[in-house]
Formats: structure tokens, sequence, C-alpha cells
């Protein structure tokens, strides 16, 4: 029987010889970390989820995110801290521990190293923040209502007698 060394492989395109896309691979890790952010996350579980050792896993992550895996999850909870500081009256400890931190120091930390200012002080610059957009729009209602900080916008919507409430019980807790 003879070989010939002329040949085509014809569609490779969806065929993956490590049996995973990689496409696949980086959303599984991604959908993980949305699905378990709260909980106490392993290295281990990720890697497991898809189909990785942990050294390999890490490597791999790195190079799709230029980010670790601990660095990526302190962001994301953060960025949901972030979101909950914001739209929320909940204590700063309670967001700290929905967010999937089990230590507050370690939150304010991280926090304070990602967006530069204390959770408090980033809750209170928002809220002076909301009140003088309040204060200055009194003839008109706000339909889409920005706030700005350390290059993190965050759009909530709110009617103008939401905005209005929100802004009088927020600045009667700060003073």
């Amino acid at each position: 029987m003879s070989r010939s060394k002329n040949y085509e492989i014809l569609n490779i395109s969806n065929y993956n010889i490590n049996g995973i896309n990689e496409n696949e691979r980086i959303r599984k890790a991604f959908n993980f970390i949305k699905d378990n952010y709260k909980k106490e996350v392993s290295l281990e579980n990720v890697a497991k989820e898809v189909h990785m050792t942990v050294p390999s896993f890490c490597r791999y992550f790195k190079s799709q995110t230029n980010k670790t895996f601990i660095q990526f999850l302190i962001e994301y909870r953060i960025n949901n801290a972030l979101k909950l500081l914001i739209q929320s009256d909940k204590d700063i400890k309670n967001i700290c521990y929905e967010c999937g931190f089990n230590n507050y120091s370690h939150f304010n930390r991280s926090f304070k190293k990602i967006n530069l200012i204390s959770p408090s002080d980033y809750r209170k610059k928002n809220i002076e923040l909301a009140i003088s957009l309040v204060k200055t729009s009194k003839s008109h209602p706000i339909k889409n209502f920005v706030l700005l900080e350390d290059n993190n916008q965050h759009h909530l919507k709110f009617g103008w007698n939401q905005v209005m409430t929100k802004c009088r019980r927020m600045y009667n807790n700060i003073h």
C-alpha cells in the first residue's frame, strides 16, 4: 500500500485536537467565576471545570487575560461591590461578604488598591455627586443617572421620585 504526502484536512476549523475549543475553555472559566464568585472559589475546582491541571490552568488563564486567576477573581468581586455600594444601602461589611470576600480587612485593602479609595469614601463621593446632580437638575426628571469614579462608569436608571428619595435617605445617613 502506498502512502501519499499530498493530502488536505477538510473542515478543520471546528475541530480541536485537545478536545476542547480555546474560546469554550475560557468561557467556561469566566462562567464558573460568574456563577461562584460569592462562594469560596478554588483553583482546583475551576481547573477541573476546564479539564486542566492547576499549573496548566494558571499559565493558560494568565496568557488569555494577562492577570492571574486570583487577581481576576478579586477584581470581579470588587466590581460587584462597586455596583452594590451605589445601588444599595447595605452595610459595607455585608457587601464585602456578599461579594465573596471572607475577610473584611482583605476586602478594604483590595478595594483601595484597585480603586485608590476606600469603600466608604467611594460611597460618600458618589452620594455627594448624586446630591449635587439632583440639586442642579430640579426642573426636569433625570432619566439616566451616571456616576463616574476613577474611570469606572456605573449607569443607573431611576425615575425622578426614586432619585430624590434615595438621595434624601443617603444624605441623612451621612449627616
